[in-house]
């Protein structure tokens, strides 16, 4: 499902040096399209930090067991 970032009113949101969401042109941010956008998230992982997840476990035994889409 796509999930178009929000509007970002100050600074920028960057991953591996790379701008989310939006490029900066001519001094602007300029939002990018609906597939650049998703070329994007297809490179970003994300783990929920309050969900279902076990405090005695390290963050990577929470992922390893972390139940899988059925």
């Amino acid at each position: 499902m796509y999930q178009p970032p929000e509007a970002i009113f100050k600074g920028y949101i960057e991953v591996g040096g790379e701008q989310i969401g939006y490029r900066l042109k001519n001094d602007r941010l300029e939002k990018l399209s609906d597939n650049g956008f998703a070329k994007q998230r297809r490179m970003i992982g994300m783990v929920s930090q309050q969900f279902n997840l076990c405090p005695h476990m390290t963050v990577l035994q929470n992922i390893i067991e972390a139940p899988e889409k059925g």
